[in-house]
């Protein structure tokens, strides 16, 4: 990409990005996830899948610190508890997957920002300098 943009291979990743206009890898990683514990959470109960997932979901709040943990953390750093106790996170997979989307975009663009000015104030004192 760096070849098309006419840009070296020293310029920052988050400068490419930004021409680029690509969005965020985490939220696609955000969207598999969900779509897993989705399809956990409607599974049959006779299922030997749905088993072990109700089992490592009851250990969340032992200290163990499983993939279900992981998930809740997500869910609350992004602010989407409401999801959490929700048995049947099927029916509101899509708008849990816009909310999560929605402030992991906004994340990114506030980061993308912020390093995006601190190159610039780095341009303007090396010039001035």
């Amino acid at each position: 990409m760096r070849y098309y943009l006419g840009t070296g291979r020293n310029t920052p990743s988050f400068a490419v990005a930004g021409d680029m206009g690509w969005k965020a890898t985490f939220s696609r990683q955000l969207k598999c996830v969900v779509n897993v514990r989705c399809r956990s959470s409607a599974m049959g109960d006779d299922r030997i899948n749905k088993t072990v997932f109700n089992y490592c979901r009851s250990l969340v709040g032992t200290g163990c610190k499983n993939w279900h943990f992981c998930v809740l953390a997500i869910f609350r750093r992004y602010d989407s508890s409401e999801f959490i106790d929700i048995e049947n996170v099927d029916m509101y997979k899509q708008l849990l997957l816009n909310k999560l989307q929605a402030n992991v975009t906004d994340e990114y663009i506030d980061e993308w920002t912020e390093s995006l000015l601190f190159l610039i104030v780095l341009v303007v004192k090396v010039k001035t300098n």
